[in-house]
């Protein structure tokens, strides 16, 4: 009797376990397939992310061959299909420098080695500007070259696009483009050295400053010289105000930004530290020449531009 009653509780556990076994792999097969369908689930999200990603990029390269396509039209429709007019060379220079002067070689060259490093734009600007071209930094093609360089020092990712081109008086082009860059340490160091002064306020505004990826609209002023068939000035300006003080919130910290930058708020080079600084890059740059004499703009001018910005800035936050 006691075997039997031995046997009958040996059966029930063998049962027990044998349950418990199917019930173990039955979990793990469920655990097994939910991890399957988990990755199969991110794998499918990867894949749609990428694609997402793909579609985007493929719109943005579309975008910018409808711009320079509506570019070309723009010229064939004033009927001026040749690239020495004053329309035809206004394209070719923002395509030509649309992403500044970059090289891999070391900054502190004299001008005429600067300069030969980017021979097809050295070639275009010798055969489209007269030789006394007035630029933002002087005159002369190694000013207009000079002033790329610097641009390109503190933004490596400077990327300008060319928006549209309109006639303006006499036989001046308009040239209005959209230009973006991001700020990096080397913009902080060449552009804005003040903020490494050590102050918690210059580190906070630097801290703020630095990774944002600016998008600043900019309108060029060429002018003709229909004689001549060449260029003979080339001036921009660039609204920089608005994306900073979208950026810093307040006026109090752009003026602080602008107050001893190596960029005024018209995004040109400007101030005696400058002329320092391209005599480092270019030792054929000479600040004193009467033609190379860099432009600065008055801080109470400054103020005056941001009290006016500010105005738009109220009004366009309430829209």
């Amino acid at each position: 009797m006691a075997d039997t009653s031995s046997c009958a509780a040996d059966d029930s556990t063998r049962v027990a376990s044998t349950r418990k076994s199917k019930k173990s792999r039955a979990a793990t097969g469920t655990e097994l397939r939910r991890q399957r369908n988990r990755e199969h689930q991110a794998r499918y999200k990867t894949k749609q992310k990428n694609r997402v990603l793909d579609l985007e990029n493929g719109i943005e390269r579309l975008q910018q061959e409808i711009q320079e396509l509506k570019l070309q039209r723009q010229i064939i429709s004033i009927g001026v299909p040749g690239r020495q007019t004053k329309w035809g060379v206004a394209a070719e220079y923002f395509r030509l420098f649309r992403n500044g002067l970059r090289a891999p070689s070391r900054m502190n060259l004299p001008v005429g080695t600067v300069a030969a490093e980017f021979p097809v734009q050295r070639h275009f600007l010798q055969t489209t500007m007269t030789s006394d071209v007035v630029g933002s930094l002087g005159c002369g093609v190694d000013a207009l070259l000079q002033n790329w360089r610097l641009i390109t020092l503190c933004h490596p990712d400077v990327d300008i696009q060319l928006m549209r081109l309109q006639a303006g008086p006499g036989e001046r082009v308009v040239a209005y483009t959209r230009g973006t860059h991001t700020i990096t340490e080397d913009t902080l160091r060449y552009a804005f050295p003040h903020l490494n002064d050590g102050s918690n306020d210059s580190a906070w505004l630097a801290s703020r400053l630095l990774g944002y990826k600016l998008v600043i609209n900019g309108c060029t002023h060429l002018l003709w010289d229909a004689d001549a068939g060449r260029m003979i000035s080339i001036q921009y300006t660039a609204d920089i105000l608005t994306p900073m003080l979208q950026l810093l919130g307040n006026l109090d910290e752009v003026s602080k930004l602008f107050s001893k930058a190596r960029v005024n708020p018209q995004c040109r080079f400007c101030g005696m530290s400058l002329a320092i600084f391209a005599g480092r890059i270019s030792k054929g740059f000479r600040a004193g020449n009467h033609c190379c004499r860099m432009q600065t703009i008055p801080f109470e001018q400054t103020l005056y531009m941001l009290f006016h910005l500010s105005i738009r800035f109220v009004f366009s936050s309430q829209d």
